[in-house]
């Protein structure tokens, strides 16, 4: 791949995943991409994982044999996640100090902070109401 075009880069990695998640293995056959499943089994959509892999070869066939590029690709994406740690940590100290004072401005609040009812399902942090089950002077916890 030479000089590295990470956004290429990472739609190729990106076909690399999407074939290991089908279980295929992929080797070179001349100027041809070898497709075989590792493992025999039923998949409904590996006529289209096929295509997709055939229709992106050269790039496939590229990634396969330039190891630098993907070494480069790791170390770029680990140095991202770094990043990306660094940030929710710290945006995760915010706000839990922001939920402290809250509380101490607010001592009387006896729900949760975040939304009507509890906070998401989905949420990275909870409010303490939420994360221990806090109840209110009624003995409700809010649901």
């Amino acid at each position: 791949m030479g000089s590295i075009d990470m956004d290429r880069l990472d739609r190729v990695v990106g076909l690399l995943i999407l074939a290991q998640e089908h279980g295929l293995v992929l080797a070179r056959n001349g100027d041809k991409l070898k497709m075989s499943q590792a493992v025999k089994h039923e998949d409904p959509k590996l006529g289209i994982v096929f295509r997709t892999l055939a229709a992106n070869k050269e790039s496939v066939l590229a990634i396969m044999e330039d190891s630098a590029a993907v070494r480069q690709w790791l170390d770029l994406t680990q140095q991202h996640l770094i990043n990306l740690h660094n940030e929710l940590y710290d945006m995760r100290e915010r706000w839990i100090s922001a939920e402290k004072m809250y509380l101490s401005l607010h001592p009387d609040n006896q729900g949760c902070l975040c939304a009507p009812g509890q906070c998401r399902d989905e949420a990275v942090v909870r409010c303490d109401y939420c994360a221990y089950g806090l109840s209110d002077s009624t003995g409700n916890n809010g649901s």
